[in-house]
């Protein structure tokens, strides 16, 4: 097709946003780790902030204190988040969306400040594929996990995997029949 896009790289993460929608980059959302944000409106819905984030090293607790302050600004708006990107997690596990640490995990506390972030601002990891070797380090965070339809790596042009989201941008509303409630205590059972 002849769609033009635009992206922005961030370590190793790079976001591709069609020039179909309006998208603005949002430079104030930025704190001094490896991020930046895109904010995505879409008619009829609510928008959606978008970041590259790129976490280095497996110990670096810094940029996970930098990434903390981000979401906090971005959480004072109204919105959806989407976070993509390489977090260096080689020690987590993702069972049903849910995150263990292994438990020979030299950096527990570390790992636990993630978990943390994840239930503090309800953002679900959704890549249950490895990106690489065995291990998933490139994740899809979403504060909202029903816009989500599918999750899947390709082959990357690096050491990594990609990772291919295909996502609703508006919420699918689903009309449901009425359902028939019987008033039993109304009955004439006398009949």
């Amino acid at each position: 097709e002849d769609r033009k896009t635009s992206g922005k790289r961030s370590g190793g993460v790079f976001v591709m946003i069609s020039n179909r929608f309006v998208c603005a980059h949002q430079p104030q959302l930025t704190t001094k780790c490896e991020i930046t944000w895109v904010k995505l409106e879409v008619s009829g819905s609510q928008p959606i902030y978008i970041a590259a984030y790129y976490r280095p090293h497996e110990n670096d607790e810094g940029s996970l204190d930098e990434f903390r302050r981000s979401l906090e600004m971005v959480t004072q708006k109204k919105g959806n988040i989407w976070v993509a990107g390489d977090l260096n997690f080689p020690r987590m596990k993702w069972p049903d969306q849910n995150p263990q640490i292994e438990q020979e995990c030299p950096n527990r506390q570390v790992y636990e400040k993630f978990v943390s972030i994840l239930d503090d601002f309800s953002l679900v990891q959704m890549v249950s594929e490895p990106t690489r070797g065995e291990n998933i380090l490139d994740l899809f965070l979403t504060s909202n996990d029903t816009l989500i339809n599918k999750v899947y790596t390709i082959p990357g042009v690096s050491d990594h995997a990609g990772v291919c989201i295909e996502a609703n941008l508006k919420p699918k509303l689903v009309k449901v029949k009425p359902r028939r409630v019987f008033i039993y205590s109304k009955a004439n059972w006398n009949l």
